[in-house]
């Protein structure tokens, strides 16, 4: 396990582990699964309270939604397509 996490950086700095225990990583882990979950669902109510304004946004995938949402200035509308 310790070794695939070494090999991807980024999850390591992402999660500081002061002890190298198996136990105490797998609590880090799992608390942050639990995190993840909780962000995707406060997206994913995000995301259908704008298609609720909007109900062409229901043809419309999260990611290309997410896109569409971050578009600032109208300029830049004509990309999406």
């Amino acid at each position: 396990l310790m070794k695939t996490i070494e090999e991807y950086p980024k999850v390591c700095r992402l999660i500081e582990v002061e002890s190298s225990s198996q136990a105490d990583l797998a609590k880090v882990l799992g608390a942050s699964a639990v995190n993840l979950e909780r962000y995707q669902q406060a997206l994913n109510e995000f995301l259908e309270g704008k298609r609720l304004i909007i109900p062409r946004f229901y043809f419309v995938g999260n990611n290309d939604l997410l896109e569409i949402l971050g578009i600032k200035n109208v300029e830049n509308m004509g990309s999406i397509q």
